[in-house]
């Protein structure tokens, strides 16, 4: 096995948002890996099984965040942690541990810490994709149901929030990133723009999740059109559903 593996979740070079993944555990990979895929099909997620390596593609990729164990081969999980702070003290981390004890160390000693997170094994992994999620995208404040995507949209417009929008049916999942209540990035499985809209219209029954932005990631805007703009656009795929009805 390949000391690291690089894969590529969208082939375009508009987004470079990157993810790795250290764990000696081939189980650890093949549990997460799948779930961070579906979850962040915009990111390029890299896994490697040493800790020096890890290191390495650390200093060459500057992820956005890093999920790794504290007990790792040829590096050390606790000096890893030290030089990802001193290198890059803005990368999310999530620590994972057999050692309970030794984590509640952690997350005493860096309780300040707003960019630390710790998860004990065994876990599954639903507990690290929203960890992910809770690193990458902030606190999720709501969560919608039973409600039009446009109305949604509608909603955080008139709100004027600075936000993300995570919209996910059984199989599929976009997001759309809002700028005082202009949406101004969206991203759908390989689709970006309004091309990456138009297919989160068409999502049959969604769930519409809305995370907090804080800011700290770039923007990367490839939504440009106003908001009436857009509400052409939820009328033209409803005409369009109802024709196929």
């Amino acid at each position: 096995m390949s000391a690291w593996v690089r894969v590529v979740c969208n082939r375009s070079h508009l987004h470079m948002e990157t993810i790795t993944l250290i764990d000696e555990d081939p189980h650890v990979h093949q549990a997460i890996l799948p779930g961070l895929m579906e979850r962040f099909p915009e990111y390029i997620i890299h896994f490697c099984v040493d800790g020096a390596v890890g290191w390495e593609v650390i200093q060459s990729q500057r992820p956005d965040l890093v999920i790794f164990d504290l007990s790792l081969p040829s590096l050390d999980g606790l000096d890893l942690f030290l030089r990802i702070k001193h290198l890059a003290p803005s990368t999310q981390v999530i620590l994972t541990s057999t050692n309970r004890f030794v984590l509640q160390d952690l997350e005493k000693k860096f309780s300040g810490e707003m960019l630390l997170q710790t998860i004990a094994k065994p876990f599954v992994a639903e507990q690290a994709i929203h960890g992910a999620v809770t690193a990458l995208f902030g606190e999720q404040q709501s969560s919608l149901r039973d409600v039009s995507l446009p109305s949604v949209l509608q909603l955080l417009a008139l709100e004027g929030k600075n936000c993300w929008l995570d919209v996910s049916t059984p199989g599929s999942r976009g997001t759309c990133r809002f700028l005082r209540g202009e949406v101004v990035s969206a991203v759908c499985g390989q689709r970006q723009g309004i091309e990456a809209l138009h297919a989160m219209m068409r999502f049959p029954e969604p769930t519409c999740s809305v995370f907090a932005d804080d800011g700290h990631r770039p923007l990367r805007r490839n939504v440009f059109a106003r908001f009436n703009e857009l509400l052409l656009l939820c009328c033209s795929t409803f005409d369009e559903e109802t024709q196929v009805a």
